[in-house]
């Protein structure tokens, strides 16, 4: 899917949606900040973040997280600059994931940090000395 070009009234749309909204600054407004998010990406939703959802009971305005959590994306939709009649509507880039029940939740993506992978202690954090490992198991799979 090509992108469409990033035109100087964007930018203007977004400077002025930034003041209307009383916002200093933000990662990504509209088309603009490179997120680097892609689905497949853990990332931690941060407490006080607006979410929306398909579940039933869920606000249309959304609703506030109490606590912060991780989930696995679905989907990364990029941010972009809506030209409806008279009006401008900047839409910012937004995360999506399966939730509880497997009903879709999605947010802002400025409500998101990356998590990075650890990895987990035991066999696969193995230290190979001189062709084996330091469990006396060799490359072979078993202990000699």
């Amino acid at each position: 899917m090509e992108r469409e070009p990033i035109r100087a009234a964007d930018a203007l749309a977004c400077a002025a949606w930034l003041k209307a909204m009383g916002v200093k600054e933000l990662r990504y407004v509209g088309p603009f900040g490179e997120h680097g998010i892609r689905a497949g990406d853990r990332v931690r939703v941060m407490a006080g973040a607006r979410v929306y959802s398909t579940m039933p009971g869920v606000p249309k305005h959304g609703k506030l997280t109490v606590r912060a959590k991780t989930v696995k994306l679905a989907r990364v939709s990029a941010g972009k600059v809506d030209r409806e009649g008279d009006g401008v509507v900047v839409r910012n880039p937004l995360v999506t994931w399966a939730g509880k029940g497997g009903y879709w939740c999605w947010c802002d993506a400025n409500s998101v940090e990356r998590v990075e992978r650890r990895e987990k202690p035991g066999l696969h954090a193995e230290r190979w000395i001189g062709g084996k490992s330091a469990t006396g198991i060799g490359a072979g799979g078993s202990a000699k």
